[in-house]
């Protein structure tokens, strides 16, 4: 399919809710702790050349029992032997030059370096930056417009918003453009199987979905589910109930948007307006589900609302009760507080 066809809403949003999931779900279950020392001394990345998407899926892929050995690329195995997490300065830095970045190919070639050598966090950040990309190829140009406009007026929306948005994904594609092989399917197809690594390193967030593969019950699991809760929420804070909404709903039990909105209420920005904190916040990262779908809480009936608060008043007692650990399996109702 050429980069320029169009494809099916729907489809569109399988691709971009569903494909990140699948691929973290495979391979074994693997945890690795922080290194307090944070990465070890990397080469500095070429600027000249842009990362190929082609080779962003064959990194995070092992070859094929009795294919012939790349020259050039470590494979899976030889990665996860050296992984390590990145430490929390390099991560922050690491946000902030995303979100500032006017061109992405750099960033990428460098993220891709990291994760080559281990480097759990970068292998996430890079397969953030790829989900973005594809968001911003699936809902720009004038086919794929009118895709957004569909979905950003079914949320309520007015044409001043929708113009805003459709500007965004537009500002974003070109922030994508000098990565290669660019287009919106292979850009989500590379993003996925960057998550995957990422999940191989042992980066918390990225292994959240493979708890979807676990038997829920088994007590030989806990202590590694309440390391991981603990260590995905410390390090996410808030947001991260809102950017694992969808793997969260599915462990839990309760709506994707009951996630969202309990972050929204620990949020102070969010918490003082939602609705309008839903049209601001992100539009791109929204659909890429790299920063948590908070347009969810403007398409609901009044019925799903009262459902959806209900459970968000559960889930943020869990939360302040830092029981963090049962946000990831399914959720009875809690008896009410005690005075």
């Amino acid at each position: 399919m050429s980069p320029n066809q169009r494809l099916p809403l729907r489809s569109k949003r399988v691709i971009l809710l569903v494909l990140l999931l699948i691929a973290a779900g495979a391979g074994v279950w693997r945890y690795a702790a922080p290194d307090a020392d944070g990465p070890p001394s990397l080469p500095a990345a070429s600027a000249a050349v842009p990362v190929s998407v082609t080779t962003v899926i064959a990194t995070a892929a092992e070859p094929p029992p009795g294919a012939a050995r790349r020259s050039v690329e470590p494979t899976l195995a030889e990665v996860v032997r050296k992984a390590f997490r990145a430490s929390p300065s390099q991560r922050a830095a690491d946000r902030q030059r995303k979100q500032d970045a006017n061109d992405y190919s750099v960033l990428a070639e460098e993220f891709l370096g990291r994760a080559k050598a281990g480097d759990a966090d970068a292998a996430q950040a890079l397969a953030d930056l790829l989900n973005r990309c594809a968001a911003a190829y699936f809902y720009s140009g004038p086919d794929q417009s009118a895709d957004l406009q569909s979905i950003a007026l079914h949320a309520g929306l007015d044409d001043q918003a929708v113009r805003g948005y459709q500007a965004a994904f537009v500002a974003e594609q070109r922030r994508c453009e000098r990565i290669g092989q660019a287009n919106g399917q292979a850009l989500s197809a590379a993003a996925a199987a960057m998550n995957r690594l990422a999940g191989e390193l042992g980066e918390p967030g990225a292994l959240l979905a493979r708890l979807l593969t676990l038997p829920r019950g088994d007590p030989a699991l806990a202590d590694q589910r309440r390391r991981l809760a603990a260590q995905t929420f410390h390090e996410g804070g808030s947001g991260a109930l809102a950017r694992h909404a969808v793997v969260l709903s599915l462990l839990s039990g309760l709506r994707q948007e009951a996630f969202a909105l309990a972050a929204c209420w620990l949020n102070p920005t969010c918490a003082e307006d939602p609705t309008t904190y839903a049209v601001q916040h992100d539009p791109v990262g929204q659909l890429a589900m790299t920063t948590g779908n908070y347009m969810v809480l403007r398409t609901q009936s009044p019925r799903d609302q009262l459902i959806t608060e209900t459970q968000a008043r559960d889930i943020l007692r869990l939360w302040h009760a830092r029981r963090f650990e049962d946000l990831l399996v399914p959720i009875s109702p809690l008896p009410p507080t005690t005075p």
